[in-house]
């Protein structure tokens, strides 16, 4: 009976300890889950980049979740089956530039487009999988089957991995046509201006050549009194004596 007893004594004891060493290391757990994530050397981000320069978007990708230097905003997901990105701050910092993506938008659109999609089950607020089971981690092999889809289908596109340069050709279009439409209406506006001032330039012309002609009558009948009074002048030319002017023809 004494040996019952002391046995659940120490059982209690030891519960005891255990829930002291519960509430001990809890604290500690959250404090490091909200310490600064470490961030990787610039010159070991750089190199990274570098060689990440010529790879299709998927590879991109699974060279970015799998680089251990990230995984405190990108990192793959308990079961490798996708990726989870950690810190939104910390993502658009770093990883959405070695992605060569102007924005986290763009990347969504990407992922779709690509055939990831968002997990709406995860803990994880952005966490993407391929819907087909080819993004998987340690199995590089089967990147290749992952190709970009083209608008309004569902089949594979020629060549595997490659992108579709059709893709959302139809949106384009529509854009490039409202763009040309906006253009030829300030066509339009620059070329009736255009022809107004012309018209004002052309009646100032016609303008100036009608004045231009009567400075040249006018210019034609000066240079004929010019002459007329030079005969005149050169008719009646003084001639100087020793006893004063002589006019000559009077």
């Amino acid at each position: 009976m004494v040996n019952s007893e002391s046995e659940m004594e120490v059982d209690e004891i030891a519960q005891v300890l255990l829930q002291i060493q519960d509430e001990e290391v809890l604290p500690r757990q959250k404090f490091q889950a909200h310490a600064p994530p470490p961030e990787a050397p610039a010159h070991e981000l750089e190199q990274f980049k570098r060689r990440l320069a010529g790879l299709d978007f998927p590879n991109k990708v699974y060279e970015v979740v799998d680089y251990p230097p990230l995984d405190y905003c990108i990192r793959w997901n308990t079961e490798g089956t996708g990726l989870q990105i950690v810190s939104d701050a910390d993502f658009r910092k770093v990883a959405l530039n070695l992605l060569c993506q102007g924005s986290f938008s763009s990347l969504t659109r990407q992922f779709q487009a690509y055939g990831f999609k968002k997990n709406t089950k995860s803990r994880c607020k952005h966490e993407y999988s391929h819907e087909k089971g080819y993004f998987l981690r340690a199995q590089k092999q089967k990147l290749k089957k992952i190709c970009r889809k083209p608008p309004q289908a569902t089949g594979k596109t020629p060549g595997e991995g490659r992108e579709d340069p059709l893709l959302n050709v139809e949106g384009r279009l529509t854009s490039l046509e409202a763009k040309m439409t906006c253009l030829q209406a300030l066509s339009n506006v620059d070329q009736a201006w255009g022809m107004d001032q012309w018209l004002l330039v052309e009646g100032r012309q016609t303008s100036l050549e009608a004045k231009m002609t009567s400075l040249d009558a006018n210019s034609d009948r000066m240079i004929s009194e010019m002459v007329a009074i030079r005969q005149l002048v050169e008719s009646r030319a003084h001639r100087l004596t020793p006893h004063g002017w002589l006019m000559v023809g009077t």
